[in-house]
């Protein structure tokens, strides 16, 4: 009996851990996604790309010292 549980907890643990790793895959991919989608707004100076991805309290602050909102910071972008 006892050697049944033992097999049967390692079954499951081992079934959790795959699904975990698959999960693991897609979230991989998302984040790789949205950073090539970070990238290309840099690139191309496109605030359109990258102001949804940037939180709506987030502060900037630029090499010169200057603080920034989002809005602050698309439009920052948006002159290079």
């Amino acid at each position: 009996m006892k050697k049944a549980s033992i097999w049967c907890l390692l079954a499951l643990l081992s079934l959790v851990s795959d699904a975990g790793s698959q999960t693991g895959a897609g979230t991989e991919k998302a984040v790789a996604a949205l950073e090539q989608q970070w990238l290309e707004g840099q690139k191309t100076n496109n605030p359109n790309l990258v102001a949804p991805l940037l939180a709506d309290k987030i502060v900037v602050t630029e090499a010169d010292g200057k603080v920034n909102d989002k809005a602050g910071d698309a439009c920052v972008l948006q002159k290079h």
